[in-house]
């Protein structure tokens, strides 16, 4: 037998429902604040608040075509460094990478000699990968083909 509830006697809607109308304007202590108060405190200065509103500070703190672009450019330094910084520390031929003092000198020398050493590392790396791959279907090759002779032909 289903359980049933005692209907109460009247509606009474939760305290905290989310479907209760919201108040209009925050709930404030004290006299009520006419037009002309309200108007002369957005034009106030406050301690640890936002600049008020027409100021220049107020303009660059709100603006998100200035925030996307100090964000846009940090990460993209930070992503440039990552990737400076892991090619100087993984790659064998560091030892022909062009002095510091000859970027100030004559900067196009020091980038043509630094992409030099850029692609022979990346010829480096490949070399390796396709090694890599290589023993890894010898390898491959060679348990399929003990399998094969030990009759563990339908294992694996």
């Amino acid at each position: 037998k289903p359980i049933v509830l005692e209907q109460p006697a009247k509606f009474t809607p939760p305290s905290h429902g989310r479907a209760l109308p919201k108040k209009k304007r925050p709930m404030q202590y004290g006299p009520k604040i006419g037009e002309e108060e309200r108007e002369a405190m957005k034009g106030k200065q406050y301690p640890h608040m936002m600049p008020p509103e027409g100021t220049v500070m107020h303009r660059v703190l709100t603006s998100r075509g200035l925030h996307l672009w100090v964000s846009l450019s940090v990460l993209t330094s930070l992503a440039f460094y990552t990737f400076l910084q892991n090619f100087l520390h993984t790659t064998p031929f560091r030892h022909l990478l062009p002095s510091r003092a000859l970027l100030t000198s004559s900067p196009l020398e020091y980038l043509s000699q630094f992409f030099q050493v850029y692609k022979m590392h990346i010829e480096h790396v490949s070399q390796e990968t396709a090694e890599k791959r290589k023993r890894a279907v010898e390898d491959a090759e060679r348990r399929k083909e003990y399998r094969r002779r030990h009759g563990e032909e339908g294992v694996g």
